[in-house]
């Protein structure tokens, strides 16, 4: 990936390098708590240490969905070949389909304020707009834990396992890495 230029140098011109930088911090992120999930519990009465990790790890794993929107803008913008964002946008389907409900974990958590009462987007606001009582729409995606006899994510009517995760984590940040290298290889290829 392009190296910063001294002064000249600005992230709003090498998104693509931002995205591949950002899903190496998240990645490590998501490699480091699947370690600490995998440890001894640490006990913050009143709270688990893994279920606070638990919490991070979703939040990490989302960010790779982030970076990953990142590097589809910038191949937009440098106008790359669709096929290069395509391989992209698979890796992430592939992403997707390993940590199931990611996304709505993610809202769950940072909006609880909405979601604990049943007003969330998406699959919420969708049932509310159905009739379902707001009372049940709100308990059917509240549940949220880490199961450590499973290793897994509870999350909602979702389920992930950790180490798949992970393992999908490190393929999508390879996946966005392979993009931005493609960029690099057209750049010098066009001097």
């Amino acid at each position: 990936m392009s190296e910063p230029d001294g002064e000249d140098w600005s992230p709003a011109g090498n998104p693509y390098t931002i995205a591949v930088s950002e899903a190496g911090w998240w990645l490590r992120t998501v490699q480091l708590t699947v370690r600490r999930l995998e440890a001894d519990d640490e006990e913050f009465l009143p709270y688990s240490s893994r279920q606070i990790d638990a919490r991070t790890l979703v939040l990490a794993l989302n960010q790779l969905l982030v970076a990953e929107q990142l590097e589809q803008a910038a191949l937009s913008a440098l106008d790359m070949d669709s096929a290069v964002g395509g391989r992209l946008a698979d890796a992430r389907q592939t992403f997707l389909d390993v940590v199931p409900g990611l996304v709505e974990t993610r809202n769950r958590l940072v909006h609880f304020n909405e979601w604990s009462r049943g007003a969330g987007h998406n699959p919420q606001k969708s049932r509310a707009r159905a009739g379902e009582a707001l009372r049940d729409v709100a308990s059917s995606y509240w549940r949220f834990r880490y199961d450590p006899p499973a290793k897994s994510v509870l999350a909602g009517p979702h389920e992930f396992d950790v180490a798949d995760a992970e393992k999908a984590a490190g393929r999508l940040a390879a996946a966005i890495y392979e993009a931005a290298r493609q960029v690099d290889q057209r750049r010098d290829a066009h001097g």
